[in-house]
Formats: C-alpha cells, sequence, structure tokens
C-alpha cells in the first residue's frame, strides 16, 4: 500500500497515506488498542508506517509445523484424538499453511478417517503463485 506517496489527482477521495498513518496514531485515534497488520514483502512498506511507535513487534508466522498439524486435527476431530499424531506425521514441516490445512480438514471435516488418508491431496490443492508484479503509478497513467 502506497508505494508511491504522490496523489494522482486534486480529489480528496479515498484514503490517502496521511489519513492512514492518523488512523493508525493520530491525535483522535481511541487509546489501548491493538492493530495488526501483515505483508509478504515488508521491504515494499513505505518506512513511516513500520517505524518503532506503530509497528512495534514485528513476527514472522510461517507455515505449520507437524505439530501445529496434529493439534488442528485434534480440534477438528476431538473423538479421532489419538490418530492426530499420525496426521502430523504426515505433514512436512513448514510445507503448508494453517490456512491450507484448515481449507483441507474442512472439506473431510465429516470424516476423519478420509483426511488421513487423503493427505497427498493438499499438494493438488496448492496454488502455484506467480510473482507480483509492481507498476508504478506514472506506468498506469500512460497505458490509460
Amino acid at each position: 500500500a502506497f508505494i508511491n506517496r504522490k496523489r494522482s489527482s486534486n480529489t480528496d477521495r479515498g484514503l490517502t497515506f496521511s489519513g492512514l498513518l492518523n488512523g493508525i496514531d493520530g491525535v483522535a485515534s481511541p487509546e489501548g488498542r491493538i492493530i495488526f497488520m501483515t505483508t509478504n514483502h515488508k521491504e515494499r512498506l513505505d518506512p513511516a508506517l513500520i517505524r518503532p511507535g506503530r509497528a512495534d513487534v514485528p513476527l514472522h508466522i510461517g507455515n505449520a509445523t507437524s505439530l501445529q498439524a496434529t493439534r488442528m486435527f485434534a480440534r477438528f476431530f476431538p473423538d479421532h484424538e489419538l490418530v492426530s499424531s499420525d496426521f502430523g506425521r504426515l505433514i512436512p514441516e513448514h510445507q503448508y499453511s494453517m490456512a491450507a490445512l484448515q481449507n483441507y480438514l474442512m472439506l473431510y471435516r465429516y470424516n476423519p478417517v478420509l483426511a488421513l488418508r487423503n493427505v497427498e491431496e493438499l499438494n493438488q490443492m496448492m496454488v502455484k503463485s506467480k510473482p507480483i508484479e509492481v507498476v508504478e503509478e506514472d506506468e498506469i497513467r500512460k497505458a490509460a
């Protein structure tokens, strides 16, 4: 967000970078709240957005561990907690996000046996992502 701070026009429509910063920690912003900001590209964020005082606790949330997969299976299927460790052993460390595991388990929410048996389907469910192409605002105007 806000890779280029220049406004594309003089209109007062939409969210401005200044408005975002004021909403986070401006004079009128409420006290006693926690804001979570997520990104896949921290290096692309404006330094003003992630300066100390605004973004105090950087935390990397990686893909799931086998233990996390085990615990998620146990929560999905509390009556089958004894086989949850079997599910965890079938999940390679740090290969799938927790969201991907949840999506998979939702498909089999009524059948834990099939969830165990069909773990290889996780690979087919994974979306192959392409790198994001960053287009500068000037290039967009030239193309229009």
